[in-house]
């Protein structure tokens, strides 16, 4: 029923009845040297009104924003719901403010506004500014709990936002970074040794489909054993050694939680177990990421494949202890 062969970069693809995705190029924190497939799906849903709109779960750059627009063109409907997918996704949010003036924006509560971005977003747009707090955002539930569910990791702690020095981007204006591999890790050791400050996640099920887009604790990236990009979807690796080290923290066929290679604190591991017991519970059919390669969409497992290949690693990890 999911069939992402049609994905490619900046337009919106079909991959299911009423669902889309747009695929693009995305250097993390505005940094050249590394790029990621950085996807926004979206979604024909029903409001409580009974009229058909629809909703984006991610907000990528600005020709995210011409396909989604050119999508609404196409299917005679608005775009009314854009839906932040964690706490590391903000930096283009500006912009879907400013191409969706009557689309409500849900942004994740425990990191977004804490960020240089997000309380200049705040202030720019009080009376849109609209939050949504785990474990389930209570206007996704109320609106469109019959078609779609919503589960927000919020126990998880990271790394505090890097200062201005670092050259990490703090929103779309920010100045693009070159960075060799060396300099990213570097980097990546200097904004690591504070990690107090709480961020969150967000999984996101469609119900007919069976779909799950999963956050950045659970297999930031999937790509199948011997996977080899064709040329359209070659992509930057970081550069030596980074990319060395890359291979080896998230390997060609792994299926894991992100803390199994990366250990980070949890606030409260009773909340943040019944989180994955919510989204386990769900009707899994499909499993993927919005880092995804281009026409990947994950792991080839039945549903029950799938929920025991994550229950297997939480042990592991030591997440559902």
């Amino acid at each position: 029923m999911v069939d992402f062969s049609g994905e490619d970069w900046d337009q919106a693809a079909q991959i299911a009845d009423g669902v889309w995705v747009v695929a693009t190029r995305h250097n993390p924190g505005l940094a050249g040297g590394l790029e990621l497939n950085n996807r926004t799906f979206v979604f024909r849903l029903r409001n409580r009104a009974g009229e058909e709109q629809l909703l984006t779960f991610g907000c990528g750059n600005a020709a995210t924003i011409a396909a989604v627009q050119q999508l609404e063109a196409e299917t005679g409907h608005k775009l009314g719901w854009i839906v932040g997918n964690g706490g590391s996704h903000h930096l283009f949010l500006d912009l879907w403010y400013q191409a969706f003036p009557d689309a409500r924006i849900l942004v994740p509560a425990q990191r977004v506004p804490h960020t240089k971005n997000g309380k200049e977003l705040a202030q720019k747009y009080p009376d849109r500014w609209e939050l949504m707090y785990g474990p389930k955002p209570q206007q996704l539930v109320d609106e469109f709990g019959d078609q779609i569910d919503c589960v927000v990791f919020d126990q998880l702690l990271a790394n505090k936002e890097p200062d201005s020095k670092t050259g990490v981007a703090h929103d779309h204006r920010s100045k693009r970074s070159k960075l060799s591999g060396f300099g990213r890790l570097k980097l990546f050791a200097t904004i690591s040794k504070d990690f107090s400050q709480p961020t969150d996640e967000v999984f996101f099920f469609h119900r007919d489909t069976g779909l799950v887009i999963a956050g950045h604790n659970l297999q930031l990236i999937y790509r199948p054993k011997r996977y080899k990009a064709s040329p359209r979807f070659k992509m930057q690796d970081g550069g030596f050694p980074l990319n060395i080290m890359l291979k080896f923290l998230v390997p060609d066929g792994s299926f894991k939680s992100a803390l199994e290679g990366q250990p980070a604190p949890i606030a409260d591991s009773k909340i943040h177990a019944a989180e994955w017991d919510a989204v386990l519970d769900w009707g899994i059919r499909h499993w993927t990421s919005c880092h995804n390669p281009p026409q990947i969409c994950g792991p080839n497992m039945s549903g029950n494949d799938i929920k025991a290949a994550v229950r297997a690693s939480l042990a592991r990890s030591g997440e559902d202890d």
